[in-house]
């Protein structure tokens, strides 16, 4: 029990520093502690800073959901932090690519220290539009990572979140199918009995 009240107030914290940083970049609030905020989540993730009161509170919602899957847990911490570096790396390569030479009010600006780990030296060592190339697989391969989706399977998923999203599946395949099928049967049907109908009124009459 002492464990399970630990991390809520876990949760509870960061609940309670999102609403912090929310104070500082979304309403823009210039106090003391509001100001400090912003300079740290800045620091951190540069102009991405407005998303650090959302990542809290998911964050803090996973924790009172007690995902006791250490397996599970493990591969969402992964994702996560390759999802991060990616965009993060991302932002910093399309503002310039700052480094510590340029001071750390530019890199404030941009994509923080954490894009500063894989933007700086993808940006700098290729080019700006590689380095984006290159983040945004590594996105896509975290989010694969996330979700527990083996390459081989995105095909399918595709398919599944379209039967979701528009209600359209196999079955109704299966049905407009069968309704072609039906149709099809039915035309034929008609031309054979029109082709019949046309060769009796040819045949000669008996007088």
């Amino acid at each position: 029990k002492g464990r399970e009240h630990a991390l809520d107030a876990v949760g509870v914290a960061l609940i309670i520093l999102a609403i912090a940083v929310a104070a500082a970049e979304w309403f823009k609030i210039e106090t003391p502690i509001a100001t400090f905020m912003h300079a740290v989540a800045s620091a951190m993730v540069g102009k991405l800073a407005f998303l650090v009161p959302v990542a809290l509170i998911i964050w803090a919602v996973r924790l009172f959901q007690r995902s006791k899957r250490e397996d599970r847990t493990q591969r969402v911490t992964i994702g996560v932090v390759l999802l991060t570096l990616a965009v993060t790396g991302i932002t910093h390569a399309v503002t310039g690519a700052p480094g510590f030479a340029d001071g750390f009010a530019a890199i404030s600006e941009s994509g923080g220290l954490l894009g500063v780990v894989l933007g700086w030296p993808l940006a700098v060592g290729l080019a700006p539009v590689a380095a984006v190339l290159i983040l945004i697989v590594l996105g896509l391969f975290a989010v694969l990572i996330i979700t527990k989706t083996p390459v081989n399977k995105v095909p399918e998923r595709m398919r599944s979140l379209k039967v979701r999203i528009f209600g359209e599946g196999p079955d109704a395949d299966l049905e407009a199918g069968a309704d072609a099928d039906g149709l099809g049967s039915a035309r034929g049907l008609t031309d054979e009995r029109g082709e019949a109908a046309e060769t009796q009124a040819r045949a000669p009459r008996p007088k």
